[in-house]
């Protein structure tokens, strides 16, 4: 993911405690597995990441699993339970082909979602 642009934008936001990012479990576990595999030295600035304010892991409970499976493609139904255990009012993605916005959570992209966060402080770019 770029440092750049919205992503890089939400990034830094929940780095300082402006907003939470919540990642899931399995791809916590998955980028570690690839991490392992494919730059080893990069673990630890992983783990570092990890451990940055606004950044948790949820592992989802097995209903909110069963309530994601309509609103996630099968590859994805763990990202989406995790936004719905823990509380998420939105899920940012660039993937938004695999999500459907449902059970309490917005799926937007992230551009939209910077958009939507200037809009409420009022800051440039807005009207």
């Amino acid at each position: 993911m770029s440092r750049r642009g919205a992503s890089g934008a939400i990034l830094a936001l929940a780095e300082h405690g402006f907003v939470a990012a919540i990642l899931p479990q399995a791809a916590v576990d998955e980028i570690r597995r690839n991490l392992s595999r494919l730059a080893p030295s990069a673990l630890p600035a992983f783990d570092d990441f990890l451990r940055l304010p606004g950044f948790s892991v949820h592992e989802p409970k097995p209903d909110d699993l069963e309530r994601a499976r309509d609103l996630a493609h099968p590859k994805d139904v763990a990202v989406m339970a995790a936004a719905i255990g823990s509380g998420a009012p939105v899920l940012v993605t660039h993937n938004t082909k695999h999500f459907r916005s449902g059970a309490g959570v917005s799926v937007r992209r992230p551009r939209d979602y910077v958009t939507s966060l200037r809009e409420i402080l009022g800051g440039p770019g807005t009207a």
